[in-house]
């Protein structure tokens, strides 16, 4: 993220699914950013998909293609 300033921050997007439509749509979702520039000099366009249930996570997933296929990955 560039500030008005020309400074680059490092932000992290954490986003959570609050409620889901019977189409298992987002309805409600809980996200918050946060600056991490004091812990890493550099950003990444991965995603990770942590299951807080338990179940499997997906960690620094690639974007480049903008689909993600969980049976195509390593849990």
């Amino acid at each position: 993220m560039k500030l008005a300033s020309g400074e680059e921050k490092i932000m992290l997007h954490q986003a959570t699914a609050l409620s889901l439509n019977e189409e298992g749509q987002f309805v409600h979702v809980l996200s918050i950013h946060s600056d991490i520039s004091h812990l890493t000099p550099r950003s990444t366009n991965d995603i990770s998909f942590i299951n807080i249930k338990g179940g499997l996570s997906f960690y620094n997933v690639p974007t480049e293609t903008g689909n993600f296929h969980p049976k195509h990955l390593k849990a």
